[in-house]
């Protein structure tokens, strides 16, 4: 269940490093 809170802290991190 925390996949989600996993995910949306990934995502962040990858658009940061675009």
């Amino acid at each position: 269940m925390s996949e989600g809170a996993t995910t949306s802290s990934t995502s962040k991190k990858a658009e940061d490093r675009k």
